[in-house]
């Protein structure tokens, strides 16, 4: 959540990070948005570029396609795309046993 801007004022830039007297400045920590952490479920498979926002929750087992931005919630065993992130579809009982026969050999 570091990127979290205050948003309370006339800009959003953190200019007390540059030094020079700006460090005055500087926003308290209750001035900050904060929207929680951004937690992982296990078994989770993360395509190439994906970008998470503070405060997403993705389940166990979900798979992010490519690219996507995930601003939100996906629940566990769903397939998810784009930007902002939707859920596609959900993982079957059926998808996981065609994966089995598929790669068993």
């Amino acid at each position: 959540n570091g990127a979290n801007h205050r948003m309370c004022s006339a800009t959003t830039y953190p200019f007390n990070i540059m030094g020079g007297g700006w460090e005055k400045s500087t926003p308290r920590l209750e001035d900050l948005p904060c929207k929680g952490d951004t937690v992982l479920g296990n078994d989770v498979w993360v395509g190439e570029r994906v970008t998470f926002l503070p405060g997403a929750r993705v389940g166990d087992g979900a798979i992010i396609g490519a690219g996507a931005v995930v601003a939100g919630n996906i629940p566990a065993y769903a397939v998810a795309v784009g930007n902002p992130c939707k859920v596609l579809r959900k993982i079957t009982e059926k998808d996981s046993i065609q994966y089995k026969i598929q790669y068993k050999k």
